[in-house]
């Protein structure tokens, strides 16, 4: 069960190519309390991840039709504006902790997703960035 919303200004940016996942999770997040901005595909992220509002995270999906979530975060990764904003990578990928490990990643979670354990990584990392801001 999800715990009612905080009023916060917290910004996640979804990366999610299966719309109907995309969906869903957006709203779960958003009735946490956090303002989500997504995309469909990495090349529509990367232009988020540059506009405003700056996201606190990136819940990241790897398998991707445009290009993988690992090519994402290469190009993330290359950016030094961007850089530092923690990915949270999602996937069914049987390698998931090895690729996580090899990109970086804040934490991983395989699918199908629990929530809950995504809510609080979020929170987690967005606290953290409110703290150094």
């Amino acid at each position: 069960m999800l715990s009612p919303p905080q009023p916060h200004t917290h910004t996640v940016l979804l990366v999610e190519d299966d719309a109907g996942t995309r969906e869903a999770t957006r709203e779960l997040l958003s009735r946490s309390g956090y303002a989500v901005v997504s995309a469909g595909n990495a090349t529509a992220a990367l232009i988020l991840l540059r506009s405003e509002p700056r996201p606190c995270v990136i819940v990241l999906d790897l398998m991707m039709a445009d290009f993988s979530g690992d090519d994402f975060r290469r190009a993330q990764l290359a950016d030094r504006t961007v850089r530092d904003i923690p990915v949270l990578l999602v996937s069914g990928a049987h390698d998931l902790a090895a690729r996580a490990q090899a990109l970086g990643a804040a934490a991983f979670f395989a699918k199908p997703l629990g929530i809950a354990q995504l809510v609080a990584a979020i929170a987690h990392h967005c606290v953290a960035a409110t703290a150094v801001a």
